[in-house]
């Protein structure tokens, strides 16, 4: 890492959370740019699900519940 990197991350350290949340959030989404139109499906489809739950035609599991199955694999 060069100085100016250097001098760069620790200028970033000093924000507050909210702003290093976000300047983390650029960054990794310059790395990989999201496709609209496949953020724009999972958005929909996430609220289909939440109508559905709210509907009662969904069962919700607890968290602890889904990580605990996929974690033991």
């Amino acid at each position: 890492m060069d100085n100016s990197t250097k001098d760069l991350t620790r200028q970033a350290l000093d924000l507050p959370l909210d702003e290093r949340v976000a300047l983390v959030d650029a960054l990794l989404a310059s790395l990989d740019p999201s496709d609209p139109a496949i953020t724009d499906a999972w958005r929909d489809e996430a609220e289909d699900r939440l109508d559905a739950y709210l509907r009662g035609e969904l069962d919700a599991v607890p968290i602890g519940a889904a990580l605990a199955k996929h974690l033991q694999r």
